[in-house]
């Protein structure tokens, strides 16, 4: 899938804008040292809620992870490779929610809802160590600076460093870390991020307002084709539309097994049965 649509609403990015500021100034420099973010450390606090409360799933390699650039990951790190399928592989995060936001709008088939999210010129990640993602945040696109310190592992035998969370099923592919870690820095922690409900994350990443429908309580799905004719409308109109086996509990943050997201993005009748294309962040 390409991340390039010529018929995108969003505007071409302007690049006049903070992170250029630091760019500048890192020119000025000598170009001596990549761009480090000083509002969020390569640190614990970074990575937890609080420095010395270790959550379970980094319980026992909190003390191995280390913080490594692109470059030290891959000989060849670039935002998107746009030859290789979509698929992610997640690390010890609970992260599902988020990805699978994440997955459904870098999917979207209409816009590409991505370049509105990064507005960093393609090399600055490489060149200067620093990037930006956009975030809408009541009622505002929020621009969200920070450097490519990826939390990794180090495999003793390699010596090769591998993300300990989400990435990409390309190692080369770094956008996914990348947004992962703006989105870190904007709810305050890694740690945060699993809290983050499926609402919140969507509107974060498109802007748009989204709708919450349980089917098992809604008592119009259980005759005839409702759904299917509702989901059908809903597709042709572009409308995304993500799925969870399990209804969520509004006033409760998602538990591991509420957060298999997938996204719909093809309805068929065939032979009179009605078939629906899912994607998985996964696959």
């Amino acid at each position: 899938k390409s991340f390039k649509m010529s018929n995108s609403p969003i505007k071409e990015v302007i690049y006049h804008s903070e992170e250029d500021k630091i760019i500048e100034s890192l020119i000025l420099e000598g170009l001596r040292r990549s761009y480090d973010d000083s509002d969020f450390l390569p640190i614990r606090q970074s990575l937890y809620n609080i420095e010395n409360v270790i959550p379970m799933y980094d319980d026992e390699i909190s003390a191995s992870i280390t913080w490594c650039r692109p470059q030290g990951i891959s000989d060849y790190p670039v935002y998107f490779n746009t030859t290789n399928r979509i698929a992610v592989i997640q690390g010890n995060l609970p992260d599902e929610v988020f990805i699978g936001a994440l997955m459904a709008v870098c999917t979207y088939p209409k816009y590409d809802l991505m370049e509105n999210i990064f507005s960093s010129r393609p090399d600055d990640f490489k060149r200067h160590g620093i990037f930006t993602c956009r975030f809408y945040v009541e009622g505002d696109w929020v621009e969200v600076i920070t450097d490519t310190n990826i939390p990794c592992l180090r495999d003793d035998l390699t010596n090769l460093y591998t993300p300990v969370y989400s990435r990409s099923i390309d190692i080369d592919e770094m956008w996914i870390c990348l947004v992962e870690k703006a989105y870190a820095k904007a709810v305050g922690s890694y740690e945060a991020i699993p809290r983050v409900r499926i609402q919140e994350a969507l509107m974060h990443m498109t802007g748009g307002s989204v709708q919450q429908i349980h089917i098992n309580d809604d008592s119009m799905f259980k005759t005839g084709n409702k759904l299917w004719e509702m989901l059908k409308e809903h597709l042709d109109s572009f409308v995304m539309i993500l799925t969870s086996p399990t209804p969520l509990n509004l006033d409760d943050s998602p538990s591991a097994e509420e957060s298999n997201y997938l996204s719909y993005e093809d309805l068929q009748n065939l032979t009179e049965e009605n078939i629906t294309h899912l994607k998985q962040p996964n696959q």
